[in-house]
Parts: structure tokens; sequence; C-alpha cells
């Protein structure tokens, strides 16, 4: 799972700005505006972020980011 918290981590972190607003704001739905805010401070802190949210949410936002 660590692995996957990762992979998202950088994939938000680079690609932040051309996700499409309905990704965005699922996101924020699925793992609190919290993640979001951490996308800004960078690919640890949304790794950490994800590590406290868990398995499930780590789970889903791969999957709406098709990377699971």
């Amino acid at each position: 799972m660590k692995a996957l918290a990762k992979k998202i981590a950088k994939y938000l972190v680079k690609n932040w700005r051309k996700l499409p607003n309905a990704v965005k704001w699922a996101i924020e739905q699925i793992a609190s505006s919290a993640l979001v805010e951490a996308v800004s401070r960078g690919v640890e802190a949304v790794y950490d972020k994800l590590l406290e949210l868990g398995e499930t949410v780590i789970k889903k936002i791969a999957s709406l980011l098709g990377l699971a």
C-alpha cells in the first residue's frame, strides 16, 4: 500500500493543475481538503496524508486516477 500511496502522491503533485475540476472535487470528497492542501507542500506531505487516511481512501483515489 505504501508504494501505491507514493505513486499517487507523485502523480497528484505533478498533475494537480491539469486535473479536471470534477476529479479534484471527487478527491476532496473522498479524502478531505487536507489532502488537497498537502499537494502544495509536495510529495512527502501528500504521501503522509494518504497513509493517515488509510487503505480504502488510497484505493479509491488510485481508481479515480486510473493508477490501480
